[in-house]
């Protein structure tokens, strides 16, 4: 039997490998994320992107609630068909964040920076949140890449607590921007980095997001094994997990958590 929203599934650009390969438009989801990992047949389509209209319980870490307003912004996930080697799966959002940077950086954008582990910023706001999730089903295991962009309007939209903290393409730009463009252009940069990952060329990748990240130098406190560390961010490990260097000079790698920036 057929899916129900099979005859909204339409190519795109044939010559992408693994991300971006047909896409399901939908007017309204709760959380694109959340209705791939919900949902085996379609998750089990390779190179599959969900892009919605309006997001009404979109996610951002630690399921915390990314606001989402209307088809002003870019509400969008992607299946990731094969999945990297466990080692490399804290790289997978940083990947992401380096997708959206260059496509970013096209449109002639001034102050983009990355920071670790999930944001892009402009101008030290953010305009970009990633969300990677995975589910194993049966001995298969299926990942998810969710990426909530501002494109349209400006921060007034946003309610009042995150109005100095964030911010949106047209505002940055004076400029409206499509966003249907502006995902063709991430999901092929996108597609690049992951099929270089795929072929384990990784150094380059992550020797760029360190260039384009705001987060290397930062003094930073984190909880590590139960201590309070802090230390400086020095950059990232051969696996993509961050490196932190301990006011005691020691170094340590972490994976992932809930870092301060001081």
């Amino acid at each position: 039997m057929r899916h129900p929203l099979s005859h909204r599934i339409r190519p795109l650009n044939t010559h992408r490998k693994h991300v971006g390969l047909s896409l399901l438009l939908l007017k309204e989801a709760g959380s694109t994320n959340s209705l791939l990992l919900d949902d085996h047949e379609l998750i089990s389509q390779k190179g599959l992107v969900v892009l919605a209209d309006q997001q009404t319980a979109g996610r951002g870490r630690k399921n915390r609630t990314w606001e989402s307003g209307s088809n002003r912004h870019l509400f969008a996930s992607a299946v990731l068909h094969p999945v990297l080697p466990h080692r490399l799966f804290p790289a997978v959002t940083l990947l992401a964040g380096l997708s959206v940077f260059r496509a970013l950086s096209a449109l002639d954008i001034n102050g983009i920076s990355i920071k670790w582990p999930n944001d892009v910023l402009i101008q030290g706001k953010k305009v970009c949140g990633i969300l990677c999730e995975s589910k194993k089903i049966g001995d298969t295991l299926f990942m998810v890449l969710g990426i909530g962009l501002n494109i349209g309007g400006d921060a007034s939209q946003f309610s009042c607590d995150l109005r100095d903290k964030v911010t949106t393409i047209q505002h940055e730009t004076g400029k409206a921007v499509s966003r249907d463009v502006l995902l063709e252009q991430i999901l092929s940069e996108l597609d690049m980095v992951i099929t270089k990952a795929y072929d384990g060329k990784t150094a380059s990748l992550f020797a760029e997001w360190e260039r384009c990240s705001s987060s290397i130098g930062r003094k930073v406190r984190f909880e590590h094994e139960g201590m309070i560390i802090q230390g400086s961010i020095s950059g990232l490990a051969s696996s993509g997990t961050l490196l932190v260097k301990r006011d005691n000079a020691e170094v340590t790698e972490v994976i992932s958590g809930e870092i301060i920036y001081l």
